[in-house]
C-alpha cells in the first residue's frame, strides 16, 4: 500500500524527463572558449541538465566544454559533470540549435514540425521569442493547450489557454 502511495511521486520526475527529451535539439561544439557558430547558441545550465546525455555526447573526446554563464560540462568519460562556474579556460564551447517556426492556425504545424511544448518555450525562451519575428502581437498555441505570447506581450508562456488561437509555435524536426 505504501509503495502505491509513493509511486505517484516517483512517476513525476519520469514524466518531466519525458517532456524535456521530446525536443529536437542539435548539440555541437565550436573551438574556443565562449564562441558558437552562427545560428547556434551557447548551452545554458538548464539545457545541459535537462538534455545531459545528448549534450555530453557532443563534447566527444575533449575533457570539458564551456557552457553559458561561465560554467562547464565534462565529457562522457568524466561522467558528464556540469559545473555552474568554472574559471578554467576551455578548449571548446558547447552549442545548441533548436528551430522554432510560427505558423497560421490553431494547432497547425507542417509535416516537418510539431507543436512546441511549454517547457521548450521556457527553456529556449530567446529562440522561441525570436520565431515571432515582427509579429509582436501574435499569440501562438503550444502543446497541451498552452500558449506563448509574442514580443509585444514580453513572450510570456501561459499553461492554460483554452480559446482558439490564430497561430501555432512549432519545433522543426531535425
Amino acid at each position: 500500500m505504501k509503495l502505491y502511495r509513493y509511486s505517484k511521486y516517483l512517476l513525476l520526475p519520469w514524466l518531466l524527463a519525458s517532456a524535456f527529451s521530446y525536443a529536437q535539439v542539435t548539440f555541437s561544439t565550436t573551438t574556443g572558449d565562449g564562441t558558437c557558430a552562427n545560428n547556434t547558441a551557447m548551452v545554458t545550465y538548464d539545457v545541459a541538465i535537462n538534455y545531459r546525455t545528448d549534450a555530453c555526447k557532443a563534447i566527444g573526446e575533449t575533457a570539458s566544454a564551456r557552457i553559458a554563464g561561465g560554467g562547464s560540462m565534462a565529457n562522457y568519460q568524466s561522467g558528464c559533470k556540469i559545473t555552474a562556474i568554472n574559471q578554467e579556460k576551455q578548449a571548446v564551447t558547447l552549442c545548441e540549435k533548436i528551430t522554432f517556426r510560427v505558423t497560421a492556425g490553431d494547432k497547425n504545424c507542417a509535416s516537418d514540425s510539431r507543436l512546441a511544448t511549454a517547457s521548450e518555450a521556457t527553456l529556449f525562451h530567446k529562440e522561441a521569442c525570436s520565431a515571432f519575428g515582427s509579429n509582436q502581437w501574435y499569440i501562438a498555441r503550444l502543446a497541451g493547450d498552452a500558449a506563448m505570447n509574442g514580443p509585444g506581450y514580453s513572450c510570456t508562456v501561459t499553461h492554460d489557454a483554452p480559446s482558439t488561437l490564430g497561430h501555432s509555435l512549432c519545433v522543426v524536426k531535425n
